[in-house]
């Protein structure tokens, strides 16, 4: 139906209202952004199509760009190298790089203005006050609401908080600290959520005719998405209410995190790697100086790495019936951040472990050349 929709569209078909069905689970402001483009575009239907695939597109690059940097900032240019690949041989991100639905960058925006503006203060340029992370939290969670409603939510606002958590063990916040701060954001965003949800359901009531519609119509979803009774919802949604959590899990440890010809590597290998690697930037010093050395800036990123795994956990777990029937389509939220991070540690302890066997074989030639 989708790809029958972009035809309409291409061939500028004039198709009247009534041959459409009202989506009431979002308010659709990626639609509004793009029939404005759509209406001061010069070109083409077809062309258009293919200029708005390229804005998600390079705009999602653009803030996964932003995160590469700043790994490489905080990690150096070896585990930003590492961790460019890594994304760059990711096919969900790219399968979702361009949907113009999902808006992808509507998710990472929050995230990584978060992400600077906490590395700006760690750095000594800048001083957020409480109030302000209440502002920048509220905007941020409404804008992500208006471009893509709340596809993934727990996922997005695991994923905002995430940044918080790092800089907590980075700088050795106090406790007292670190809550005020995450208070102060989760009410940002819970304000956000709120702005969001009135206006939605203002939305919802001018073809409704009734204000509360929107708020039942969210319930409804939740439910339906969730843990709600299959007694109460049609047939065609009884076995993904009545399935089990674990065989949910179990499906997406089992989906391919990377697919390249012959090499395929499911989630649940990535994850082992993720352990593997988070316990190799505790080694020791005569297994490995270089990590050892780097030891204060990995672990802070260990701990953040399985932190982040809260943010696809959440969406499989509170959201185990949505996730059951969209195999093959949630498997994005692990990036979410948890494989961002996870690429970052892989970058930051394997160019230790790179630099560390390569001063073994160079002093071993050295032995071998000054015996020789």
């Amino acid at each position: 139906m989708t790809y029958f929709q972009f035809d309409i569209y291409k061939k500028g078909l004039e198709i009247g209202p009534a041959h459409f069905i009202i989506y009431d689970s979002q308010m659709g402001g990626q639609a509004m952004i793009f029939a404005l483009l759509d209406k001061i575009s010069p070109f083409s239907n077809s062309l258009n199509l293919y200029l708005f695939w390229m804005i998600n597109s390079f705009s999602m690059a653009f803030l996964l760009t932003l995160f590469v940097s700043w790994v490489y900032k905080n990690y150096g240019f070896s585990a930003s190298l590492i961790t460019f690949l890594l994304l760059l041989i990711s096919p969900w991100l790219t399968f979702f790089g361009k949907d113009l639905y999902l808006m992808l960058s509507s998710f990472y925006l929050p995230f990584i203005i978060m992400l600077y503006l906490l590395f700006s203060e760690f750095k000594g340029k800048t001083k957020i006050s409480l109030r302000k992370l209440f502002l920048i939290s509220t905007g941020l969670i409404f804008v992500k609401l208006f471009f893509s409603g709340f596809e993934f939510i727990t996922s997005a606002l695991v994923m905002f908080t995430i940044p918080l958590f790092h800089y907590m063990f980075l700088s050795k916040w106090k406790m007292k600290f670190f809550l005020k701060r995450f208070t102060s954001v989760a009410l940002g965003a819970i304000s956000g959520i709120i702005m969001y949800a009135v206006l939605f359901s203002y939305q919802l009531s001018t073809l409704k005719g009734n204000f509360l519609y929107g708020f039942k119509y969210m319930l409804y979803c939740f439910l339906k998405r969730t843990y709600g009774n299959s007694a109460d919802f049609p047939e065609g949604f009884k076995e993904s209410l009545e399935s089990n959590v674990i065989v949910v899990l179990k499906q997406y440890f089992h989906s391919k995190a990377i697919d390249i010809g012959m090499v395929g590597i499911s989630f649940g290998v990535l994850f082992c790697i993720f352990i593997i690697f988070s316990l190799l930037s505790m080694a020791p010093e005569n297994i490995t100086p270089t990590t050892y050395a780097n030891r204060k800036r990995n672990i802070p990123l260990v701990f953040t790495t399985w932190i982040s795994v809260l943010g696809p956990f959440s969406w499989f777990i509170i959201f185990k019936a949505h996730s059951f029937v969209h195999l093959d389509f949630d498997e994005i939220v692990w990036y979410m951040p948890y494989c961002l991070f996870g690429f970052a540690l892989i970058g930051s302890v394997g160019s230790s472990l790179i630099k560390d066997i390569n001063i073994y074989f160079g002093n071993k030639d050295q032995v071998a050349t000054g015996s020789g």
